[in-house]
Order: structure tokens, then sequence, then C-alpha cells
């Protein structure tokens, strides 16, 4: 198979798929895992900052889990953040390119003027979306 074949192929594989994609046929390691939102809540509580280091290609994220910093993901640009992440503005104060944030119960979270790009917010609390 070519290249190209194989990354049409890899676009449409889920999350954990793609993984062993990559593992099995060590000469497509260009091909990139970008999507960290729709993979299996198993793989998501697994994210880590070591992890992330890995990925810095990732451009839609989910974090149910604490992370310290994302600030290397420069190519993010969909973030959902949730009550178990901890995480503080500062803390992807450098991801400028986001266009889609949802904060589900994220309380850590008081500035988002840095986010320039933004086009969609959602921010939900106890009581339901805001």
């Amino acid at each position: 198979m070519t290249f190209d074949i194989c990354s049409i192929i890899y676009n449409f594989l889920d999350f954990g798929c793609k993984h062993k994609f990559r593992l099995i046929n060590r000469s497509h390691l260009k091909l990139k895992i970008k999507d960290f939102i729709n993979i299996k809540h198993e793989h998501t509580m697994k994210i880590n900052d070591t992890i992330l280091k890995n990925y810095s290609d990732v451009t839609d994220l989910k974090l149910s889990t604490k992370v310290t910093s994302i600030n290397h993901l420069t190519n993010l640009t969909r973030l959902i953040l949730t009550e178990r992440s901890n995480m503080e503005s500062s803390c992807f104060n450098k991801c400028t390119k986001i266009t889609n944030l949802k904060l589900d119960r994220c309380y850590c979270i008081e500035d988002i003027n840095f986010l320039t790009n933004l086009t969609e917010l959602c921010v939900v609390n106890e009581k339901g979306v805001l």
C-alpha cells in the first residue's frame, strides 16, 4: 500500500486502532493521532503529561484527568475540560488556535481573553448549560 492509501484508512480508525496500526506498521510512524476527543473513556482516563508530550500534533482534546499543562499543544483547536481536570487558564494560554471550548463544571478557569479565535463556548454547571 502507498502512504496515501494508508493515511486515508488511518483517518477512519478509532483511537485504539490508530495506536495499534502505528505499532504494527513502523514505516507509517509519520501518521499522527490528532483527535483525543473521540476515544474510549478508558483511554481518556489514562491521559497524562507524559503521554501528551508524545502527541504534539493533537488538534482535539478532552481532559478528564489531572494534566498540569498543555501549552505545547499549539495546534489545538477544540478543547473539552471536565471538573476532574483541574486545569487553570495559565495551563493552556499558549493554545491560541482554540476555536471550540467546552467547560464542564470546571471552575478553575478565570480568564479566556487570550482565545482570540474562539467561535464556540459551552459552559456547563450543576444547573445545566449556561
